[in-house]
């Protein structure tokens, strides 16, 4: 069975490239993309994905907030927040939200690396019978969260082109410059 992610973002061509991005991976589908946290809470708990993207600043209900919902329904996938905000009050956020990674739009490799990590780390929840318990989550040292900033201020300057660019047309290796 392949792997089922969960996307929110309320920018359509950053949604529609991520899920291009994540389709065309052998064993991965994007189950659902959505544009904010509000349906991203409800498709999780419809759709029970492996794994959830999700956007910081999202209209409606922002990915903290979502997090927060789906980790009280879902504990055990892990969520990963892609955005272009950063800084130490998003990484103490989403560590209290119960996100597993904070990655920096426009890192598209940072994004496969982490998801590659958590898909290695994680046990599926594909036709899983029970839940792990919150606090054997909260013990395992491997569920806690992870940052990853490099290029963080560079892509809080960065725009929708770019990330088009990056996912569209495979250029993962080099992100593209912000603009000026």
């Amino acid at each position: 069975m392949p792997i089922k992610f969960l996307i929110a973002d309320d920018h359509k061509v950053s949604r529609t490239r991520l899920a291009e991005l994540l389709n065309g991976h052998a064993g991965w589908e994007v189950c659902a993309a959505v544009e904010n946290g509000q349906e991203a809470v409800a498709k999780a708990i419809e759709l029970r994905p492996d794994i959830i993207i999700l956007d910081l600043a999202m209209p409606v209900m922002d990915g903290i907030r979502a997090t927060r919902e789906i980790g009280q329904a879902l504990a055990e996938v892990p969520i990963v927040i892609y955005s272009f905000h950063g800084g130490k009050w998003l990484e103490l956020e989403a560590k209290k939200a119960g996100a597993r990674k904070v990655i920096a739009k426009p890192n598209v490799e940072l994004l496969l690396n982490a998801i590659e990590d958590l898909i290695s780390k994680e046990p599926r929840n594909i036709l899983q019978e029970t839940k792990p318990a919150l606090g054997a989550i909260a013990a395992d040292e491997s569920n806690q969260p992870e940052s990853i900033h490099a290029g963080a201020a560079e892509a809080s300057t960065a725009g929708n082109a770019e990330i088009d660019h990056a996912i569209g047309h495979g250029a993962i290796a080099d992100p593209p410059t912000p603009l000026e």
